[in-house]
């Protein structure tokens, strides 16, 4: 038993220490843990004060950013008001004017067609044919019918179906190596917010991104306007191949000078306040005048202007010829007269009592 009792009393004796020390251990965390979380204390209490701070400040900064926000909001509908007046004083003035040149051109026109039925008609014989009166249709009529029809529905109508037009052709595989080739040339178009925003997404949706950021910077709004900037990249007008990368930057810098003279054209001064339907409706508006003119420039065909010349031609060698016959006219007139008045004078000297006094009078040799 003895040596029993000695081990269990030297085991305990080593148990006692162990836990000694881990006491001793205990005692150094907890020290270490109070002195972490006093210091944890203080930097929670230095971040809170910072927070309070923090809070303060951004909560003033949004306070006065609401009032900005509001104030320019306030200042874009202004803005939004002066544009809807000036743009409906620019559409009345550009009417007025269209509706005294199309009167003019109409007006002249007529004549034209008159002066080509006299001269098929009485000069040349032949049958004239009166153009139809929708050769003096006026755009404007269209336009103010397509106004007054559905006015409140149809640009909300047109503005997506051309945004739904516009995604369906940028979806579409067919230009795929087009779209590569403005992300690739036109990239400088993309803003560098719009790089920061770009830089944190997964590749295909920030090419998606970044193309749609260039669209957008071109103008380009429908389906229509993005197949004129496919034409303007192709060489086939639309079918062909993709130009040289060389040359995309000239061309769509041709396609934006060409679309902003087509909007200038229209009154469009404001391009970034209007709408995607407005856009829409300045192109079609802009695509009837250009038929109206165009119909009212070839009135008369190029068969018309072959006879014309041809006639004038003819005219002017018998203009000549009369012109020459009426100077000889004038001649034999003044014959004429100068014949009358020898004949007066030679039956004056024949009556003169004179003659009775001669040895031979001129009655008996006459």
């Amino acid at each position: 038993m003895p040596p029993t009792v000695q081990l269990n009393t030297e085991k305990l004796e080593y148990n006692y220490r162990v836990l000694e020390e881990r006491d001793h251990e205990n005692q150094a965390t907890i020290s270490h843990q109070k002195r972490k979380i006093a210091r944890l204390r203080d930097i929670l209490s230095s971040l809170k004060a910072k927070y309070g701070d923090s809070d303060q400040t951004f909560s003033d900064e949004n306070l006065k950013l609401t009032e900005e926000y509001k104030r320019i909001t306030e200042q874009f509908k202004d803005l939004q008001g002066k544009y809807r007046h000036f743009e409906a004083a620019d559409v009345r003035k550009y009417k007025e004017v269209w509706e005294m040149n199309e009167q003019q051109v109409a007006g002249l026109v007529r004549k034209v067609l008159q002066a080509d039925r006299v001269l098929h008609a009485q000069q040349l014989g032949l049958t004239w044919h009166a153009p139809s009166e929708e050769l003096f249709a006026s755009p404007w009529a269209a336009t103010t019918a397509a106004t007054t029809d559905d006015a409140d529905d149809a640009p909300l109508n047109e503005a997506e179906t051309a945004e739904a037009q516009l995604q369906e052709r940028l979806e579409d595989p067919r230009y795929g190596e087009l779209l590569t080739l403005l992300t690739d040339e036109a990239g400088f178009l993309v803003d560098a917010k719009a790089l920061k925003l770009l830089a944190g997404v997964p590749k295909a949706q920030g090419e998606l991104m970044k193309v749609n950021n260039i669209i957008k910077a071109l103008g380009v709004v429908d389906g229509p306007t993005f197949d004129t900037l496919v034409g303007c990249l192709t060489s086939g007008g639309g079918d062909g191949e993709l130009v040289h990368a060389n040359d995309a930057v000239a061309r769509l810098r041709a396609f934006v000078e060409q679309e902003q003279l087509a909007l200038n054209a229209q009154g469009g001064k404001a391009l970034r306040l209007a709408t995607a339907s407005q856009r829409l409706e300045l192109r079609r508006r802009a695509e009837r005048d250009k038929e109206f003119w165009a119909r009212m420039a070839s009135v008369l065909s190029a068969k018309g202007h072959r006879v014309w010349r041809h006639l004038e031609k003819e005219l002017l060698q018998y203009n000549k010829l009369v012109e020459t016959r009426h100077g000889q006219l004038h001649e034999v007139l003044a014959l004429q007269r100068q014949n009358d008045e020898l004949r007066t004078l030679l039956n004056q000297y024949l009556s003169s009592k004179i003659n009775e006094e001669l040895v031979i009078p001129p009655t008996q040799v006459i």
